[in-house]
């Protein structure tokens, strides 16, 4: 394009702007008005967005702070409704309240004392008098299922040199006590064997015992009274002198947490 060619769209251009300058800009004045508060209106919408996105997460955060501790609050009632139901279960149970000469106290578990041997716990256990003799004192364990009537042997509470007692559950080979086997109280002597069973020794040959009989604690002890339940016999074996049964128990808790003692049995 020649020189003269570009001085004379210069030249027309400014005659256009001279004459028409004014239309032009008052038409455009709307749409650069409307351009302005649009921009305004978005920018303040924008911040108002992030300001009410900031503000929600925060009430989120807040919310889920407030829904972690009531869980946690949840959790500890649900607890505490337990401990009280257990507890409740245990002051119902006195299947011999009406005998005098029977004292039998609730107590409640600290924890495991000999892991991972789990049948030996620690009791919070103190007997109403102090041991007077030279030997440790041995209490029955027994714990109520579903009535008055309906309890089961657990083990032994075995008092240590500090004075502190330690439950020895069924199973464990350091719990023994008397029993009678049967209908024809056949007697003999439980004795732990590290398993879920228990095994009598001593029962003589010349009784009648049979698979199926029922197993109670026959009181000549000191440590159970007579009848409280222990298992059912599963298999007999029999030697020349005496007659061996090893019985499935009744109780075989996975987590122990409450017992009774009986601190005076006669």
């Amino acid at each position: 394009m020649s020189k003269w060619s570009l001085v004379s769209i210069a030249l027309a251009i400014s005659l256009i702007y001279y004459f028409f300058g004014n239309y032009v800009q008052g038409s455009l004045k709307p749409l650069s008005d409307l351009a302005s508060s649009g921009y305004l209106y978005l920018s303040d919408h924008a911040g108002s967005v992030f300001e009410d996105h900031l503000n929600q997460e925060e009430t989120n955060k807040e919310l889920r702070a407030e829904n972690k501790e009531l869980l946690a609050q949840t959790l500890k009632y649900k607890e505490i409704l337990k401990d009280l139901s257990e507890d409740i279960k245990l002051i119902k149970f006195n299947p011999y309240e009406n005998n005098n000469t029977i004292k039998i106290v609730a107590t409640k578990v600290k924890g495991y004392s000999n892991l991972p041997n789990l049948s030996r716990l620690w009791l919070d256990f103190t007997p109403s008098s102090k041991n007077t003799g030279s030997t440790p004192r041995i209490f029955g364990l027994i714990y109520p299922l579903n009535n008055k009537i309906d309890s089961v042997a657990c083990g032994i509470a075995v008092e240590n040199n500090n004075g502190k007692f330690e439950a020895i559950l069924n199973g464990d080979d350091k719990c023994t006590y008397t029993v009678t086997v049967g209908k024809n109280k056949a007697p003999g002597i439980v004795y732990g064997s590290n398993k879920k069973n228990l095994i009598v020794k001593y029962i003589p040959t010349w009784i009648e015992i049979k698979e199926g009989d029922e197993v109670i604690t026959s009181g000549l002890d000191n440590i159970f009274f007579e009848g409280i339940k222990v298992g059912k016999v599963k298999k007999i074996n029999t030697d020349n002198t005496y007659n061996e049964a090893l019985v499935d128990v009744y109780y075989n808790p996975l987590t122990p947490t409450r017992f009774y003692v009986i601190e005076k049995a006669k």
